[in-house]
């Protein structure tokens, strides 16, 4: 797994971009390869769409957690707020977050950094993946 290079100017940007690109618990690539594993027999086409779960901050946008709501630890579960990245995922074209959802009073700021993650998580996947298919490739 290639290591997210992305950088921001903003910190709290640049921590939910390691949340995002980790393969650790609450990590969303462990929970992305969880979620598509799971679908992967019950879809025939190449194509998926997997809806990814989120915590975060409804103040500052800082995403502190990826996973179902039955692995979630109780002190997150009841401190943040949820959300869900719609993902698509293809076995040629990768992955990409579609849509955000935020349930709950999320201020404009919090908004914008998640929009700004979601957007640099789009162009890190999109080079990864372009990695991946060249070295299959070669």
């Amino acid at each position: 797994m290639a290591k997210c290079i992305l950088r921001s100017d903003d910190e709290i940007v640049n921590r939910n971009l390691s949340k995002m690109t980790s393969n650790e618990e609450g990590g969303m690539i462990k929970l992305l390869n969880r979620e598509s594993m799971g679908i992967s027999c019950n879809q025939k086409a190449p194509d998926k769409k997997v809806g990814i779960n989120f915590y975060y901050d409804s103040g500052t946008g800082d995403i502190v957690y990826f996973g179902v709501i039955g692995d979630v630890p109780e002190e997150i579960r009841f401190n943040y707020d949820n959300g869900i990245f719609g993902i698509a995922t293809s076995l040629f074209r990768g992955s990409k977050i579609e849509t955000t959802y935020l349930y709950g009073l999320t201020s404009e700021e919090a908004k914008r950094k998640i929009e700004k993650s979601r957007r640099l998580w789009n162009h890190w996947s999109s080079i990864r993946d372009k990695e991946f298919i060249d070295a299959i490739l070669r």
